[in-house]
């Protein structure tokens, strides 16, 4: 379980850094025992993207799966915009949806 949530935890603060580390929340299940020698990748989808308190907020469906793709851990995870200083929007020259 643990090493699930750090490969979820970096794939989550690789993409979305202090929107991430700063103002993110993770729900997560674990689902399918791994075992010994299984490779375990984590992956995500951006499911929606809100304001919240006039910040951007994206919603995740988040999930890792073993090396032959059956899922072992499945959860929500959100990042949120923790200030202008450090926005992953100005950073990408995007604009919220």
């Amino acid at each position: 379980g643990q090493n699930q949530m750090a490969f979820l935890h970096e794939l989550l603060e690789c993409n979305f850094g202090d929107a991430w580390v700063y103002g993110g929340k993770i729900s997560v299940r674990y689902i399918h025992p791994v075992y010994a020698g299984d490779r375990i990748s984590p992956q995500g989808t951006v499911i929606e993207i809100n304001e919240v308190a006039g910040k951007p907020r994206l919603t995740l469906q988040i999930w890792c799966e073993n090396q032959d793709g059956r899922k072992t851990a499945a959860g929500t995870a959100y990042a949120g915009q923790p200030s202008e200083l450090r926005s992953w929007i100005a950073a990408s020259g995007g604009a919220a949806a």
